[in-house]
């Protein structure tokens, strides 16, 4: 028996939510974005489960990510999110990925690279419509950026995408004023007899906004089986693909009066039957749940006792009865007929679903479950 805490990843949740995102994207193909690990569920794994059930295309933010997948035996085209810097060219080319780009700067290293080593280079552009992080913002810039792309003999521009900042909130004026300047982007592009593959929708677009589909969509949180907000219409339904568990290390009871863990934050008011968890933020549980949040324990809500510990917490098992050593707790996930999943948990660390998904530790081992592995696991 290997350490007892651990995470779940349900791949077929994975194919599930990529078939269902494919069927709704009006024909266009499908990106599986997998950077940071797959969202901390694992990007090898992640990304040929999408591939297998209908994804196109894969998104990572850096070369190296990229560069792991290759190794990994996956084929599909990627694309590079993130800027390119000098050093990077050589990944790219080397491993056929598409590299995202938005100044000379960036064409010229791939133009350079590809001519020594006889390949090409295969490009998109960014433009910045709205969110103003990395992208051309001026429709002069982009027509410039493009006459030097034509001069270029080793570099073909194959994309032009955008990015939306705010296609999960309520109000769509903004995204709809950001898919208006992309569109005349894209029309003065196509001006200068270039037609690359067009695309902006993020998952939020993807459910809400079909006339942001263009040639192919880029599904992100939405793999893994969340809406990005509570403001997202969940017009088809998304399974979230990541559970995390542990099991109850010890269990005592107090008499009132007595303090738990670091800084006597929480002092018991009455007898308390406290269970100890080996898990704490140094497995990712963030601190700042302490004394707000509750785990699951034979499907019931155990609130966080005190603060948490870097490698345990305690949690409040009173009148649950017969907790013992070596009982299932759920940190994220189902058990019974509760759940928590990762929109809850932000909600009680004032953060998103993405960073819980993405805070847990690389020292959690990850166990990938099929099919085949789903039943026989639940009967553990």
């Amino acid at each position: 028996m290997g350490r007892p805490t651990f995470v779940e990843v349900n791949l077929n949740n994975v194919m599930k939510n990529v078939s269902n995102l494919k069927r709704i994207a009006s024909g266009a193909k499908l990106m599986a974005v997998v950077k940071a690990d797959g969202y901390g569920h694992g990007s090898i794994q992640v990304a040929s489960a999408a591939l297998d059930s209908g994804a196109d295309w894969l998104g990572v933010a850096i070369p190296e990510e990229a560069e792991a997948l290759r190794h990994a035996g996956i084929g599909a085209p990627i694309l590079v999110l993130g800027g390119i810097t000098p050093g990077m060219e050589e990944t790219v080319l080397k491993h056929g990925l598409r590299q995202t780009v938005f100044d000379e700067e960036g064409v010229r290293l791939l133009e350079n690279c590809a001519a020594k080593t006889g390949r090409k280079a295969r490009i998109h552009i960014k433009v910045d419509t709205g969110m103003s992080r990395i992208g051309i913002r001026e429709i002069g810039e982009l027509m410039q950026l493009a006459r030097f792309i034509k001069e270029c003999r080793h570099v073909e521009l194959e994309g032009l995408f955008t990015h939306f900042a705010a296609a999960d909130a309520k109000n769509i004026a903004f995204t709809l004023k950001q898919k208006a300047v992309f569109d005349d982007m894209a029309a003065q592009i196509r001006k200068m007899g270039f037609s690359p593959m067009i695309h902006a929708a993020n998952s939020a677009a993807i459910l809400r906004l079909p006339q942001t589909h263009y040639d192919m969509v880029r599904a992100g949180i939405s793999v893994y089986g969340y809406y990005g907000s509570d403001e997202v219409e969940k017009i088809i339904p998304l399974y979230p693909a990541m559970e995390w568990k542990t099991h109850v290390m010890m269990v005592k009871t107090l008499p009132p009066g007595v303090s738990v863990s670091y800084g006597r934050t929480f002092v018991t008011k009455r007898k308390t039957a406290v269970a100890t968890l080996p898990v704490g933020y140094g497995d990712g549980y963030k601190r700042v749940l302490s004394s707000r949040a509750s785990v699951l324990i034979k499907g019931n809500r155990a609130p966080v006792l005190g603060r948490v510990c870097m490698d345990q917490l305690m949690v409040d098992v009173t009148g649950i009865e017969g907790v013992k050593t070596g009982d299932e707790a759920v940190l994220l996930g189902r058990q019974g007929m509760e759940m928590i999943d990762a929109e809850e948990m932000a909600k009680w660390a004032d953060t998103i679903s993405y960073e819980i998904l993405l805070s847990i530790s690389p020292r959690v081992p990850r166990i990938y479950l099929h099919d085949d592995d789903i039943s026989a696991n639940a009967a553990r």
